[in-house]
């Protein structure tokens, strides 16, 4: 659990770093662009891992597809948005 919140922060604070980034137009050099996408991504695959090893035992329940898919959009649209400024 502590390791999984830990990594929550560290996307935070990377968020944080590729807004500031983008404020100085850093991300039009397409390989620092790829490069922080990458490390973003790698971070989100890490807290999934993590989240799944965490809950592993705890109960489930299902959410509508509909839902999942909102959710998945809603992500996608704000990565796209930091990254294109």
């Amino acid at each position: 659990m502590k390791l999984l919140q830990s990594t929550k922060k560290t996307i935070s604070k990377m968020d944080k770093i590729g807004e500031e980034l983008q404020k100085v137009s850093y991300f039009e050099n397409q390989n620092v662009k790829e490069k922080y996408i990458y490390m973003q991504n790698i971070l989100y695959k890490i807290e999934g891992r993590l989240h799944r090893i965490t809950f592993q035992n705890k109960k489930k329940f299902s959410s509508e597809d509909s839902l999942k898919r909102g959710v998945i959009k809603m992500n996608s649209k704000y990565t796209e948005t930091l990254l294109a400024k």
